[in-house]
């Protein structure tokens, strides 16, 4: 089953989405750490102070992990993503491959068939008037096949570079 990048980047942008509402509401702890300071001078207040400041901060960290996991999902899908593509590649190129392997073995099965009637015919029909045309429409055949078995065979080898 191939990623889905869309999916993933949602689900990044919505866990960025949740770090910045934690951010909203460090703020708004600070804007009310703020008010409680300046309008009740007690002693309580530093124990008060010190806790808001360490609920700030682990809000601070999990909005910061929050960010940093958007980050990763959205580089784990990426990099997904160009696994897929190139096992995609590279399963389409093994298919040329394998096509180009068994037009190339069709096409020496080919050759080899003409040559054999090449053979054949230049064996009936050597001594007889008019064989030199035969003979040499038979070699033109073979000459023909030979090329196109060359030619894949290049396209073939080009493949595997």
């Amino acid at each position: 089953m191939a990623i889905n990048i869309a999916v993933a980047n949602r689900q990044a942008a919505q866990l960025a989405q949740l770090a910045a509402q934690l951010a909203e509401a460090k703020s708004s702890l600070g804007v009310y750490q703020a008010a409680l300071s300046g309008h009740w001078q007690a002693a309580e207040m530093n124990h008060i102070n010190k806790a808001i400041e360490q609920v700030s901060a682990q809000i601070n960290g999990a909005a910061q992990s929050l960010y940093a996991l958007s980050d990763d999902v959205k580089s784990v899908a990426a990099a997904i993503k160009r696994e897929e593509d190139a096992a995609a590649a590279d399963a389409q190129k093994q298919a040329m491959i394998e096509e180009a392997q068994t037009a190339l073995t069709a096409a020496q099965e080919e050759a080899d068939g003409l040559k054999k009637k090449l053979l054949d015919t230049i064996r009936l029909f050597g001594k007889m008037p008019g064989a030199a045309a035969i003979i040499a429409k038979a070699q033109a055949l073979f000459d023909e096949a030979a090329l196109q078995v060359k030619t894949l065979q290049e396209a073939l080898d080009a493949l595997l570079r």
